[in-house]
């Protein structure tokens, strides 16, 4: 069974997508059609531990669906520890 992403969750990664992007252009969070039309084709860098096969299953499945659903790719940077900044 699939995992579903949240609305509030996409809309969280939304404003993470293109950091780079000034603000002056960045969607009204209140119009989601807006939000989802300004993540589509974006990447997510979701940085977070990758000790253990079930969580690493979760993020690959929540980047199916974010992928899925609104055309945002989940690049899940998998970290040693994640007090550390050193990656796997």
């Amino acid at each position: 069974m699939k995992n579903s992403v949240t609305g509030a969750a996409i809309l969280a990664l939304s404003f993470v997508v293109n950091p780079s992007v000034s603000a002056a252009s960045d969607p009204n969070p209140t119009d989601w059609n807006a939000v989802v039309a300004e993540a589509r084709g974006q990447t997510v860098f979701w940085n977070a531990w990758a000790g253990d096969t079930r969580i690493n299953a979760f993020i690959e499945s929540v980047g199916e669906d974010l992928f899925d659903q609104y055309g945002v790719t989940l690049n899940h940077v998998k970290l040693a520890d994640t007090a550390g900044s050193g990656s796997l």
